[in-house]
């Protein structure tokens, strides 16, 4: 899919599933404009294989490009944790200074996204990194007014 044409996309992590199990669920968006009828009922039964299930946990540590980018005045950044860390995502300026602290905390295997609002800061070149476990990654981002 292409993030510009459909917008934020929120995702959640679910656990406790047991396997050979039926689930049922709807789905709905909303935006500044309002919120969308229920999505007809979705059924999906989990597979017999722990493995099967695994299959959607990360195999490595990564830390994506922030979107949109350049940016006024939020952001989205996506990270991979591939087992149980304790994770900081971490704001600098371009000097290297601390100017947020995003995410501190122990996270599960999985795929993350979190939003950066950047109103209260001046335009310019910002750097954000990943700590989690072993792992280290900076990345760029430019915020514009």
């Amino acid at each position: 899919y292409n993030n510009k044409e459909i917008g934020n996309v929120t995702s959640t992590n679910v656990t406790g599933l047991q396997k050979e199990n039926d689930y049922y669920y709807r789905v709905r968006s909303y935006n500044e404009s309002g919120t969308s009828d229920n999505s007809n009922v979705i059924h999906v039964t989990t597979p017999n294989s722990i493995d099967l299930l695994n299959n959607c946990i990360p195999d490595k540590y990564f830390l994506y490009c922030n979107f949109p980018n350049p940016f006024n005045p939020t952001t989205s950044i996506s990270y991979d944790i591939p087992e149980k860390s304790n994770v900081k995502i971490t704001i600098l300026d371009i000097s290297g200074r601390v100017v947020e602290n995003l995410v501190d905390k122990t996270q599960e295997p999985g795929h993350y996204q979190i939003s950066w609002d950047a109103s209260g800061h001046p335009v310019g070149v910002y750097l954000y990194r990943i700590t989690a476990g072993q792992f280290t990654d900076v990345k760029k981002c430019i915020l514009l007014k």
